[in-house]
């Protein structure tokens, strides 16, 4: 588990600044459960198989961009060092971890493989807090703005949308069988309490505070309406919708009807409501 606050931490970063992703397994190291991603984000998983391995690389080859960290494949998949790093002919040199170092970025095949010797991750990775624990989270905002930075320009040739609410609100997006793009919005900027204060037993006297402003999202297709439902309001509210004429299109999910928690339905062309 040494790897786990690096995922944990880079998973966190990714949801604060609305990258959708998953998590995938040793067993879904293989082409065809890869063909789907633009970017895999390997981490600082030591342990590799060289099944694993060889999958990593051809995702690359084929035009994906993959991120490793630390000593991301130096030991086998039960835990055994291997004699030479796997990715060392594409980098040229064997890693070394490294709280300081530079990250490295070479191009492999149609795609590119990034190096990254540091655990920058769990350093702002937020560990779970049980009621009655102090909260002792407490990142470098310059750094972790930075990071957040850096994931957002690894990704970017892989957005699939871009939005401007805030980081506390969690969001996933999902493709229903139909064809419809369905998006989550949680309303979780209340969930974490005060640096060095205790977690409370009970919720919070106003668990889903109001938001600042409007959430305004982009998508990568042509929209012709959008709508919003919520167990916390009847019925099923319209949304504002603008083509931008490149393809792209906007919709505007109004603060009011974002209290805890609401889905928004984009129905494709011709598909069902």
């Amino acid at each position: 588990w040494r790897d786990a606050g690096e995922h944990l931490g880079t998973a966190q970063a990714l949801e604060a600044i609305h990258v959708p992703y998953e998590v995938i397994g040793d067993v879904h190291l293989d082409d065809r459960s890869l063909s789907k991603f633009g970017t895999l984000f390997v981490g600082a998983s030591e342990c590799l198989s060289d099944a694993s391995i060889a999958a990593i690389r051809r995702f690359a080859e084929r035009g994906g961009v993959v991120r490793l960290a630390a000593l991301a494949g130096t030991r086998d998949e039960i835990g055994t060092p291997r004699k030479g790093w796997p990715f060392g002919d594409v980098f040229g040199f064997e890693p070394v971890e490294d709280r300081k170092g530079n990250v490295a970025v070479r191009t492999f095949g149609k795609g590119r493989i990034v190096y990254d010797p540091t655990r920058r991750g769990e350093e702002f990775e937020f560990v779970e807090l049980g009621p009655r624990t102090v909260n002792k989270f407490n990142p470098n905002p310059v750094r972790e703005k930075a990071f957040r930075d850096e994931l957002a320009a690894f990704t970017r040739d892989c957005s699939v949308w871009k939005t401007d609410a805030p980081a506390g609100i969690y969001t996933s997006m999902w493709k229903e069988r139909n064809g419809n793009t369905v998006i989550h919005f949680l309303n979780a900027t209340a969930c974490v309490p005060p640096l060095g204060v205790l977690a409370p037993s009970d919720p919070p006297k106003n668990p889903f505070p109001e938001l600042a402003a409007d959430i305004v999202f982009t998508l990568p297709f042509n929209v012709s309406e959008a709508s919003a439902a919520s167990p916390d309001f009847e019925g099923v509210r319209s949304l504002s919708v603008r083509r931008n004429g490149d393809g792209s299109s906007t919709v505007t999910l109004p603060k009011k009807l974002l209290k805890a928690y609401t889905l928004v339905r984009i129905p494709t062309q011709g598909g069902k409501k």
